[in-house]
């Protein structure tokens, strides 16, 4: 699975723990996810090693939030997935004696540098519960 396809799931996984209370098994969670349940075994892995999950075992275990979903921003997640920029490294073979080749990879990266700390800035103000609510309320 891809990074951007881990915070999508990610977000999925915790926004359900979010609507409930008790806990919920992971091929539960894949069936609603829609990927297969050793997928959302990592996944919760990698959340409770951060914080961010509870696992309970037994017949009626699974796993469940550890934090309120007030308090796990998208930006955390994204921080916790994604790091580094979303954008593309700039090919090495450019040809350096053209002054747009030559200047092109520091003029983007200084755009996309600005657009991704944006989009950072902006999912700083989403939480859980807030995906949780606009899902609820989506139809």
């Amino acid at each position: 699975m891809n990074t951007s396809s881990r915070y999508l799931t990610t977000i999925h996984i915790l926004t359900l723990m979010a609507d409930k209370v008790e806990p919920i098994s992971s091929s539960s969670i894949a069936k609603s996810v829609g990927v297969n349940p050793v997928t959302i075994r990592k996944a919760i892995g990698k959340l409770q090693h951060c914080g961010l999950v509870i696992t309970v075992a037994g017949k009626s275990g699974g796993a469940r939030l550890a934090k309120h979903p007030s308090e796990i921003t998208l930006k955390e997640l994204y921080l916790l997935l994604e790091g580094d920029s979303p954008f593309g490294l700039h090919p090495d073979n450019i040809d350096s004696s053209r002054l747009v080749s030559r200047n092109i990879e520091p003029v983007l990266d200084q755009i996309h540098s600005q657009a991704h700390q944006k989009m950072i800035d902006a999912l700083d103000g989403i939480t859980i519960a807030d995906v949780l609510e606009k899902a609820k309320n989506h139809e």
